[in-house]
């Protein structure tokens, strides 16, 4: 697929706000028919940590309530987990494929368990982009706009938190805990 104005745009969008030397790499499905790209930032937000961003999202239908907003999900992990840039195409090709929502949030269970990068954390939970508040809503020209989310790692409890106490309960949580939510091997917070 060719890249047009508007990939580049989402691409410089998420390295402008992420910073450093960002590298692109393509994530395909098991039969290829399906791809996206990966971004990646090491180092970023700080040494030793990697940032990730899938680059083509946006061109998928993502309904909530019926209207259509536009993502891209984005990640932080430990540079030496570069297994978890696959988690994040693989959240993008049940967006792609199985037409799962991706919205504030909303968990994707067994996620993380799948590609055995932790013993602890479980599920993903996307959660607005606060560590880059510039890309809560980026304007691509015309009548498109497209919002990064933030997978943030949790364990089966926590997610069992959320269904029962809802999405502001256990965000407060994490705030208060002051949760280093990149950490693959942290501890439940409930």
């Amino acid at each position: 697929m060719a890249v047009s104005e508007t990939d580049r745009s989402v691409a410089r969008a998420a390295a402008d706000a992420f910073g450093g030397i960002p590298a692109v790499w393509r994530h395909a499905d098991e039969g290829e028919s399906n791809v996206i790209d990966i971004l990646s930032c090491p180092d970023r937000p700080t040494a030793g940590l990697t940032t990730y961003s899938t680059l083509g999202l946006y061109r998928v239908p993502n309904l909530l309530d019926g209207e259509d907003i536009r993502v891209e999900l984005a990640g932080v992990a430990s540079s030496g987990a570069a297994e978890f840039a696959n988690v994040l195409g693989e959240a993008a090709m049940l967006v792609m494929k199985d037409h799962w929502l991706a919205a504030p949030g909303v968990t994707y269970p067994g996620l993380i368990w799948q590609r055995e990068l932790t013993t602890t954390m479980d599920s993903m939970i996307w959660v607005p982009p606060f560590p880059w508040p510039e890309l809560g809503s980026v304007d691509l020209g015309g009548d498109l706009r497209v919002h990064w989310l933030l997978g943030v790692p949790i364990a089966e409890a926590e997610r069992q938190f959320v269904l029962e106490h809802g999405f502001d309960a256990f965000t407060a949580r994490m705030e208060a805990q002051d949760v280093e939510y990149w950490r693959l091997d942290r501890p439940a917070i409930v």
